[in-house]
Parts: structure tokens; C-alpha cells; sequence
């Protein structure tokens, strides 16, 4: 119990999830774990003089498989394991802290270290509820083979805009839903643009409507293999970034990127470079 509450915060920060099974599969194998190392180092000191007999070879592994069916088990409750569990910085370290601070407290009983203990509990209520996370607003342009799928991220809701079909078991579903803490999801289909913190973005396909008014300076995405004429678009337009996602085949990536190589326009490819999130760092 000790070991698992002293790893559960720092588990959560690196791996967003936790699981409900530990105390069942700590006491289903402890009891076990004393004679299987006697018994298994036994027989290492009793290999070194004589053969192994063939019986103890069978009950040994056959121990061994029995525990690691045991543990595969219980790990693969997966109602039991809680996920999308997002922990910061700052917050694993107001955890830690009052973890000490309550060995201290139980030791030592003294009233400043439960008055410190106090505001540190206080200190991470005060965190958690004016966490930016609250209000927060990210957006992608996911990577997905044959498919162009935005992700949008308002406090704890998530919108999947696709025009293709999406569920609990898409893999950007999945990777999103699992990695960032949230309290529902939903899709929707594309529109021709999005406006991003005053950052417009037009995506331009087979069909995309012509009479669309475009601005300058502007993010372009381009959607399966759009028949456009890129360096006019560029010349016209003055792209803040042309972004080409997975739903485009090798051909047309490498034919556009040689244009946007000499046209000296910032590109951003997400086959090779990954999902592409709209922030400042992309933008530099």
C-alpha cells in the first residue's frame, strides 16, 4: 500500500491512468513471493552440483505460469483502470509535498507541520480549481492515413471533425480521449474554414467551393489531392503555412513540397513531421 500510493503520483504524470486492481493483485502474489525466491534460489545452488530433477522443473514453471496468468488477468480488467488522468508539474509536487508532510504529521504530532499540511492542501485546491485547463483551447490537424481529421479541445470537451466515420475505437479517438483529460467528446463534419484564435484556416479539396472568399496570410490545408495550382495560390495569396496532411498521396506531397521549396513558403507535412497543433511554437 505504501509503495503504490508513493508511485501513484508520479505514475499518473507519465502514464495518465491508474490502476483500481493493485491491493487485489499485491495479495493474490506476496504471500507467494517468499517461497517462489527460496524455492527458485534453491534450485539455482542445487543446478551448480546435480541435474535439476524433471518434476521440480515442471512445478517451477508451471508456478511461474500460474502467477504471470494471474497478473496478465488482473491487468486486463481494464473497467478497473482509471484513465485520462492529467497531472502537472506544479501539482505532482504539491502531492509529494503533502505526502511527506503527513509522515511528518503522524510522527511527530506537531501543530506547525499540521498547519503546513493545511496550506498545502489548500494550495492545491486553490491549483486544481483555477487550473488553466478549465478554459483551455488547443487545436490539431491529426495524422491519419486517407483521412483529414481536426481536433478540437474546448476546457474538457473534445470535437472530432471528420467527413469520415468516427468512434470510441479510432485510433485518434483513442490517442486523444486517453492522453488528455476530459469529461465528453463529439463529432462533426468539416467545414471549408475555422477561425483559430484569429488564425484563419481554409482547406481546399477536390470540391472546395471557388467562389470562397480567401485571405492573405492565412493557413492552408490541403485535403486529398486537391487539383489547384499551388504556386499561383501562393503568389496570390501570401500563405502563413501550407499544411498537407495524410489523406494526400506521396505524389502530390512531393510535387507540392518542391513548389513550397521554391517559393520559400513555410510548409508542414504531417506524414514525416507527426499531428500538427496550431500554437506559437509551430508558427516560429
Amino acid at each position: 500500500m505504501a509503495a503504490q500510493i508513493a508511485v501513484a503520483p508520479i505514475s499518473i504524470y507519465h502514464f495518465q491512468q491508474f490502476p483500481g486492481l493493485f491491493l487485489l493483485s499485491n495479495w493474490a502474489i506476496l504471500p507467494f513471493i517468499g517461497f517462489f525466491l527460496y524455492f527458485g534460489l534453491g534450485c539455482i545452488v542445487w543446478m551448480l552440483f546435480f541435474v535439476l530433477p524433471k518434476p521440480i522443473v515442471f512445478f517451477l514453471d508451471a508456478l511461474v505460469s500460474k502467477m504471470n496468468q494471474l497478473v496478465f488477468w488482473i491487468g486486463g480488467q481494464e473497467e478497473f483502470i482509471f484513465t485520462s488522468l492529467v497531472m502537472d508539474e506544479f501539482t505532482l509536487g504539491l502531492v509529494y509535498a503533502l505526502l511527506i508532510l503527513t509522515v511528518i504529521v503522524l510522527f511527530q504530532k506537531k501543530i506547525q507541520w499540521l498547519l503546513l499540511a493545511g496550506c498545502c492542501v489548500a494550495l492545491l485546491q486553490w491549483h486544481l480549481y483555477s487550473s488553466p485547463a478549465k478554459a483551455e483551447k488547443r487545436f490539431w490537424i491529426a495524422h491519419a492515413y486517407g483521412e483529414t481529421i481536426l481536433v478540437e479541445k474546448r476546457g474538457k470537451s473534445f470535437t472530432f471533425h471528420s467527413n469520415d466515420p468516427l468512434d470510441e475505437h479510432h485510433f485518434i479517438v483513442n490517442h486523444f480521449t486517453q492522453n488528455y483529460s476530459h469529461s465528453n467528446w463529439m463529432t462533426q463534419p468539416l467545414f471549408n474554414g475555422y477561425i483559430i484564435d484569429e488564425k484563419q484556416l481554409y482547406i481546399i479539396e477536390k470540391d472546395w467551393p471557388t467562389e470562397l472568399k480567401l485571405k492573405p496570410n492565412a493557413y492552408y490545408l490541403l485535403k486529398k489531392n486537391p487539383k489547384i495550382n499551388l504556386e499561383r495560390l501562393v503568389k496570390k495569396q501570401s500563405p502563413k503555412r501550407i499544411i498537407i496532411d495524410g489523406s494526400n498521396t506521396a505524389f502530390y506531397i512531393e510535387r507540392w513540397e518542391k513548389t513550397l521549396k521554391e517559393t520559400n513558403t513555410a510548409y508542414y507535412i504531417t506524414t514525416r513531421m507527426g499531428t500538427y497543433e496550431f500554437n506559437r511554437e509551430n508558427e516560429e
